[in-house]
């Protein structure tokens, strides 16, 4: 047991470093690039953060047959990324600077509202195939494919917003002064600097879900458990880590972005697990339990998103926001349910 934990701590020194590092090229290349850094954080950095779930999915459906772990994980992460935002948010708002979602952009609510769509439709999905026979469409289910198609149209949707958003300020970026905060890093050492600090996130992060595995098949709890809680907080590590360092950079967008965006690939995910899946439908297979967690997390989204519209400074009562208390209750309470399940109370 001992060696499996040192192999968990040295992943998170792995990921705890990269991820610091990934963080700060990629407000380099926000810079040079002229993207935004919610666009560097909902797109680029939640597609990188977000591959350890991929891993662990695909590998939970094809080489130990355990679907419910796969989806334990992918809606885990959700709701892990979720009460991430209410920390950042007591972090941040702890010397009286107001409500972190009252001080990002508003464009963040394109990538919330994805994810409660996204979430909706795998809720329903678990509802109605497990009391209707499934549907499939090419051996894929039909609500995980339609999965797919929403997520591809939200990212055409996200990333035409933000597009005109960097022609808007391109146009600006020619009227004002320049302020180059990253000068003395070149161009080609940024993309470079952050593809070698991905790919050890990468590395490390595609580790963790075989260690967390481990530590799962010794503490004897249920699946749905399991893969919620230890696989969905190990595979979330890499979000945590890069969204706290953005946070130390003072680059709040790129922090938030990081993890409605990873939300949004999470649930993509079970599309990709389905299409490995041969033995049925996903949905149709894994434990109804697990519409708990993914309604929790469309909850804690749609709080995300009035912290967002809602931007009063004075949103907080002893200096934490009320959309943190709210997230943090809701997780709370959400895993303390998933423990009574698994443990069988």
């Amino acid at each position: 047991m001992f060696i499996i934990w040192l192999k968990f701590a040295l992943c998170a020194i792995v990921i705890l470093y990269a991820g610091s590092r990934i963080s700060k090229y990629g407000d380099v290349i926000s810079e040079k690039s002229g993207l935004s850094r919610l666009w560097i954080g909902a797109v680029l950095l939640a597609t990188i953060t977000s591959l350890p779930e991929l891993a662990n999915s695909i590998s939970a459906v094809t080489s130990v047959q355990a679907p419910n772990l796969a989806a334990g994980d992918i809606f885990g992460a959700c709701l892990i990324n979720m009460f991430l935002i209410g920390v950042l948010d007591l972090i941040y708002n702890v010397k009286g600077r107001g409500p972190i979602l009252g001080n990002v952009e508003i464009g963040h609510i394109l990538t919330a509202i994805t994810g409660i769509i996204l979430l909706a439709v795998a809720a329903g999905g678990i509802v109605i195939e497990h009391s209707h026979p499934p549907v499939s469409i090419f051996s894929v289910g039909l609500f995980t494919f339609a999965i797919f198609i929403i997520y591809i149209i939200g990212s055409r949707i996200i990333f035409g917003f933000e597009k005109k958003r960097q022609e808007e300020f391109m146009e600006k970026k020619v009227h004002t002064i320049e302020k180059h905060e990253y000068k003395d890093i070149s161009t080609f050492s940024a993309y470079s600097r952050f593809a070698m600090f991905a790919l050890l996130i990468v590395l490390a992060g595609s580790w963790l879900p075989i260690i967390g595995r481990q530590i799962a098949e010794l503490s004897g709890w249920g699946q749905t458990f399991v893969g919620t809680v230890f696989l969905g907080f190990a595979t979330t590590l890499p979000e945590l880590v890069v969204s706290f360092s953005a946070l130390s950079i003072g680059a709040i967008d790129m922090a938030i972005g990081n993890l409605l965006g990873s939300n949004v690939f999470n649930i993509l995910i079970l599309f990709v697990a389905d299409v490995f899946y041969s033995s049925g439908s996903l949905l149709s297979v894994i434990s109804i339990d697990h519409i708990i967690t993914a309604v929790a997390a469309i909850v804690m989204t749609g709080v995300a998103i009035l912290g967002l519209v809602y931007r009063s400074e004075k949103r907080n009562f002893r200096h934490i926001s009320w959309d943190a208390y709210t997230l943090i209750f809701i997780f709370v309470l959400t895993w303390f349910l998933l423990y009574r399940l698994g443990m069988g109370i």
